[in-house]
């Protein structure tokens, strides 16, 4: 994974200073709250504020925050369509409670999202999520993702912004280090164990919309290894932190 390096080691959002780039990298990421798709830094937004970025800029309910293909799946086909995602389970009770902070949620999806966006404020971050999932070795991680070898090339327009070789820029440094450590670029670390499906995804959250979206019959076939390997995987991100 490489990232641009800033022409000094202080963080260009906040005014902390740090030894090293690295440091400051690893603080960006930690610290500073972004969008885990397009990059952009989220400064002095509220959490309904991401939100609403989620739901502008990418195809995303803001009810369930689960994300689809494309817009037209986001608006659906008709009212109707419509009318049975809203009175399906997923805008049910909001039982799903947060592995770190209790908040309730209306599913694990939904639930491993907010992690992942980093803004659960018991510290759990998408970084940690994915360490103890991978440590799991379950049948739902990809057992040796090789990620491919690419080149990634940042470079400074003239006009000021920096831009990565998937084509995004963005107006600062910053801006384009949380690019990078987004899931944008991510390997496949999660795949459907069903046979005939397989669909791999980049992050845990993905890999449960997608069991939970009632498209494929992996939930019912894989139920027990579902909920052991989410009991262990919740175990060991309260234990390890």
């Amino acid at each position: 994974m490489g990232a641009c390096t800033p022409p000094i080691s202080r963080c260009t959002i906040c005014p902390r200073r740090f030894q090293s780039n690295v440091d400051v990298t690893s603080h960006r990421i930690k610290e500073h709250k972004f969008c885990m798709w397009c990059g952009n830094i989220f400064v002095g937004l509220t959490e309904p504020e991401i939100l609403s970025h989620y739901g502008v800029k990418h195809s995303h309910c803001h009810f369930c925050r689960l994300f689809f293909k494309d817009e037209e799946e986001l608006h659906f086909v008709a009212p109707a369509n419509l009318d049975a995602h809203l009175r399906s389970w997923k805008h049910t009770v909001k039982d799903v409670r947060c592995y770190g902070c209790h908040k309730t949620l209306v599913s694990r999806a939904a639930m491993l999202a907010h992690i992942e966006m980093n803004t659960c404020v018991s510290g759990l971050t998408r970084a940690k999520l994915n360490g103890v999932a991978r440590g799991l070795r379950s049948i739902f991680t990809v057992s040796d993702p090789v990620e491919a070898q690419r080149e990634r090339v940042v470079t400074q327009a003239l006009s000021g912004r920096w831009r990565c070789y998937c084509g995004k820029s963005t107006r600062t440094c910053a801006g384009m280090n949380a690019h990078l450590s987004s899931p944008v670029h991510d390997p496949k670390l999660y795949r459907c164990p069903l046979e005939e499906c397989e669909k791999e995804t980049a992050t845990l959250s993905g890999l449960f919309q997608h069991l939970e979206s009632m498209q494929c019959p992996a939930p019912q076939t894989f139920a027990n290894e579902t909920a052991l390997f989410e009991r262990a995987l919740r175990r060991t991100l309260l234990w390890g932190r």
